[in-house]
């Protein structure tokens, strides 16, 4: 009985794990997003601007 009980709270435990890494997954995806954005939006105006500049 003891036996069985110990698998069990070992697959409880591994179930609350996954939970969070896809939680924090998440998260580090959302972070990636935002900056990938918000560095996209001043590149492409740095790179306006560096054309705006340059003879044609």
């Amino acid at each position: 009985m003891k036996t069985r009980t110990r698998r069990d709270r070992n697959r409880r435990e591994l179930g609350v794990t996954s939970t969070e890494y896809v939680l924090l997954a998440a998260l580090i995806a959302a972070v990636i997003i935002v900056a990938v954005t918000s560095f996209g939006q001043n590149l492409s105006t740095t790179y306006s601007s560096v054309t705006a500049i340059m003879p044609v």
